[in-house]
């Protein structure tokens, strides 16, 4: 297969798939019939998914997106490296520099995502002063995540909503990608197989954890996909052939990483060549269904804003699919469930964006040392 680089406009429409699958995913992956193996391996996972597909394929819909609709997050990590990649290339990278718009470009957000999420759910769950007791319930959560170390801290990583596990966790590679990027320029594709290797290996004699710590929740489990992304950022321009035998054997290591703990070390980074494979050869056909390339471009272009609302807006439609217990209920659930998500993502980017014009880096600076602080003194009960 000829690999077609991928252009900006592939980028958005390929985040609106992973964000499409993540949202979907994060709302049926609490349902208990289905758990997925996602920071861990446990083989009884995949043989009981296929237990209720046969028992109960009417509700294939929700069992699949439980089980496999994490996979989401491996077309982010991709394309954040892919696009790095692609931007620095031929430019030399000054860590202050890259350090300073990584945060500029990701804390604006995110900090009004937190003010959002504290006003929508206190108010939902209770009333007018709700907001106050829920952020002096979760203030030590938001500090560590504020301040990037969530993920390094047993019972915090999914505190205090669970999707921003990965604010910290795409940090810790914008940390480390000015070196990685320096040396691979210097030693080449031998730097990212070591290093992939070694995490494999790492994470395959631990178990995926050490003191409660999960690498899959941390840049060590997830290395071998960003090594992937820097190589083919770095040479698709020249074009790259993709030998079918390289498709086939990610497809039956993916098969059997279901079935094999071995295995499983290996299936982030093979569901991404999957992935991959099958939307460069789609990719043209998407383009040509107007409505569906344009809808997924919409989607993905407020990926960052859905990412982040969709994980404390879901909660009433949860409980509803559970009471109700109806496949069609539940997938029409998680449908308008989205379409909220949608609408509150329009009008956090809206806000952040005319703050962001009209204010300035002053009041976004302002903000985050007032949360900053206000987290510090519950944290440390001041």
């Amino acid at each position: 297969m000829k690999w077609k680089a991928i252009s900006k406009s592939d980028t958005i429409i390929y985040k609106g798939i992973g964000i499409l699958m993540i949202v979907v995913h994060n709302f049926m992956h609490i349902f208990p019939n289905i758990k997925q193996n996602e920071d861990f391996f446990w083989p009884g996972r995949f043989y009981n998914y296929l237990k209720y597909m046969w028992a109960q394929p009417q509700n294939s819909i929700e069992y699949s997106f439980s089980f496999f609709g994490h996979f989401g997050v491996q077309i982010f990590i991709f394309l954040s490296a892919y696009g790095l990649t692609k931007k620095y290339k031929n430019t030399k990278i000054e860590y202050s520099v890259f350090i300073k718009n990584r945060v500029l470009k990701i804390y604006p957000i995110f900090l009004w995502a937190i003010l959002f999420a504290y006003i929508i759910v206190g108010t939902y769950f209770g009333g007018l002063t709700g907001s106050v007791v829920l952020f002096l319930n979760t203030a030590d959560a938001v500090l560590l995540k504020i301040l990037l170390l969530s993920n390094f801290i047993p019972g915090y990583t999914f505190l205090p909503i669970g999707p921003w596990w990965f604010i910290p966790f795409i940090f810790q590679f914008y940390f480390i990608f000015p070196f990685l990027f320096y040396w691979y320029k210097r030693k080449g594709n031998s730097i990212l197989i070591i290093l992939s290797l070694i995490t494999i290996g790492f994470s395959f004699i631990t178990h995926t954890h050490v003191g409660g710590v999960s690498f899959y929740q941390n840049i060590i489990g997830h290395f071998p996909e960003f090594a992937f992304a820097i190589y083919i950022a770095n040479n698709d321009e020249k074009g790259i052939n993709f030998p079918n035998w390289i498709i086939f054997t990610s497809v039956f290591i993916f098969i059997l990483g279901n079935f094999y703990e071995f295995f499983w070390y290996f299936n982030h980074l093979t569901v991404i060549i999957i992935f991959l494979s099958v939307l460069n050869l789609l990719k043209d056909k998407i383009y040509k269904l107007k409505l569906v390339s344009n809808f997924l471009y919409f989607v993905g272009s407020i990926s960052m804003a859905l990412f982040l609302v969709n994980g404390f807006l879901r909660a009433p439609f949860v409980t509803w699919a559970m009471e109700i217990n109806n496949p069609l209920i539940t997938i029409l659930l998680s449908l308008l469930s989205l379409i909220i998500a949608i609408l509150v993502s329009i009008l956090l980017t809206k806000t952040e964006s005319y703050m962001r014009n009209k204010v300035g880096k002053k009041t976004f600076i302002f903000v985050f040392i007032v949360i900053l602080l206000a987290s510090i003194k519950k944290y440390l009960n001041v």
